[in-house]
């Protein structure tokens, strides 16, 4: 995917005309396609089980989808910090919507699994995350994103849920339904189903970098070193946050390490879905979903390199 996503923008780089005409025709169909596909391929199981959660699932989705935002947003965002960090006010947006995002829906799971946790917790959470980060993400987004006050703020805020519910929730939920009505024949085309989803995310993202380079917005080699190094630093940090907020949670070893694996990464695929959601049209589309990108291929550098520690650790 990461390969399929550098080619691609590199081809939108050098001719952004057709993918500009095309996002504006498809984008729409395209978020609701994904979203219809999350619905279908998510696991149904797992997701009741998530419906009836302890302290620790409710504790890992208040950490991702409220403590992680809501810290950034005082400490770093508000203040300015996190524009000097990275110069550039429309990354720093990114940014600041990456941090109200849930944990994707299968890498945490993978690493989890890799390093002898608990695999279940990071199973369930994936399921109660999407289903909760479809609401609240495109909510805190809105709120600490657009940065609009008052009157300004209430339009901002029910336009952006008003899209949120037609390209987002309503696909989803009508992708569950489906499973629920005919399981065993979605249970058959769930690999395909995966897999469209892919495929529907690398194109969508193409669309977006093909309007961002017609539009003439772009990104200095400079910017995006200093993204790299800022998306690193957050999430080293908010690893070690997790790594401590498991502790006061649940000190099973195998339950603290899928709390932190779940808890600290980010979903690529919802988070472009709302950034295209909350700016559609918007010319600065590349610069607010870059930082998305670097944190999902940072989190899985992060992820990897932790897991023999976390292996050793779970050995003692």
């Amino acid at each position: 995917v990461l390969v399929a996503t550098v080619a691609l923008t590199v081809a939108a780089a050098v001719d952004p005309a057709p993918g500009k005409r095309m996002y504006r025709d498809c984008s729409a169909y395209l978020l609701v396609l994904l979203f219809a596909c999350l619905g279908l391929t998510l696991r149904l199981d797992e997701l009741r089980e998530a419906l009836t959660a302890g302290w620790t699932h409710a504790s890992i989705q208040a950490y991702s989808l409220i403590v992680t935002p809501l810290v950034f947003y005082v400490a770093l965002y508000k203040p300015g910090l996190a524009r000097l960090l990275v110069g550039n006010a429309w990354i720093c947006r990114g940014l600041m919507a990456t941090c109200c995002l849930p944990a994707p829906t299968n890498t945490h799971v993978m690493f989890t699994m890799q390093c002898g946790g608990d695999e279940s917790v990071a199973a369930i959470n994936a399921a109660l995350g999407n289903i909760a980060g479809a609401v609240v993400s495109p909510v805190t987004a809105a709120l600490t994103v657009t940065g609009s006050k008052g009157g300004g703020l209430a339009r901002e805020l029910r336009s952006s849920l008003v899209t949120v519910a037609a390209h987002i929730l309503a696909p989803l939920l009508a992708g569950i339904l489906v499973q629920v009505a005919a399981p065993s024949f979605v249970s058959k085309l769930r690999s395909a189903l995966r897999a469209l989803s892919t495929a529907v995310l690398v194109a969508f993202l193409y669309l977006i970098f093909c309007s961002a380079f017609a539009s003439g917005s772009s990104v200095s080699a400079g910017a995006l070193v200093r993204l790299c190094a800022a998306v690193t630093l957050l999430h080293l940090a908010i690893f070690v946050g997790a790594w401590a907020a498991a502790a006061g949670t649940d000190r099973r070893p195998e339950v603290r390490v899928a709390y932190v694996l779940t808890a600290s990464e980010k979903t690529e695929s919802l988070g472009v879905a709302i950034i295209a959601s909350l700016f559609r049209n918007h010319d600065h589309q590349g610069a607010l979903v870059l930082p998305i990108i670097v944190y999902h291929t940072v989190q899985m550098i992060v992820a990897a390199t932790a897991t023999p520690y976390l292996q050793a650790w779970l050995a003692r």
